[in-house]
């Protein structure tokens, strides 16, 4: 993992036309950005151009990065900001995607295991599908990627107490849903049927 001065330096060296600065900082923060604006669009193919939107943006010295070992919360932000214009331009507000974003397993698990992961995927992504894009966005910024709240407010401009309660009622949507599921016996035969 790069420092957070490091990734400062890399990003002014990137700034200054430094293409390998800018495939280091590509290669360790690509992934955790673009699942993000995935979330954030709920479309693959737009969370990708918006991450290459926003790489070329550092390239290029657009926004207002300032080296104060932030470079990982300036990015996010950039990113979010990116994704607002992207979805205002298309004219349409899409809902998130709701797909959490797990990590996959090293080995293949046992086929029952990974009949219960998937299970328990669907089962997150209907709990998460009718909440409003910003407290999915809010979730994802959380327990995905580790953000502080301080953190989370300067990368979306909301309130710390607003993103603390967007994270505590996702929370408990997801404990109420997946425990109303649990309890169902249809529920539970339908995924072993699966």
């Amino acid at each position: 993992m790069i420092e957070a001065h490091e990734a400062d330096r890399l990003a002014l060296a990137a700034r200054r036309g430094d293409t390998e600065a800018l495939a280091r900082l590509y290669g360790e923060f690509a992934p955790a950005v673009r699942a993000f604006l995935r979330r954030f669009t709920g479309d693959s193919a737009a969370a990708d151009d918006v991450l290459h939107e926003v790489f070329l943006h550092l390239m290029e010295g657009r926004g207002r990065f300032r080296p104060q070992g932030r470079f990982r919360q300036w990015l996010f932000a950039a990113a979010a900001n990116a994704a607002r214009d992207h979805l205002r331009k298309l004219g349409n507000r899409q809902r998130l995607s709701a797909t959490l974003a797990l990590t996959a397993p090293r080995s293949a698990p046992p086929p029952d295991e990974a009949l219960a992961a998937r299970d328990a995927v669907r089962r997150v992504e209907a709990a998460l599908e009718d909440l409003p894009p910003e407290y999915g966005a809010a979730f994802h910024l959380r327990v995905r990627d580790g953000f502080s709240y301080r953190e989370m407010a300067a990368i979306t401009g909301d309130p710390e107490g607003t993103l603390r309660s967007r994270v505590y009622h996702t929370l408990q949507r997801l404990r109420d849903h997946l425990a109303a599921a649990e309890a169902r016996p249809d529920a539970r035969a339908g995924s072993e049927e699966s």
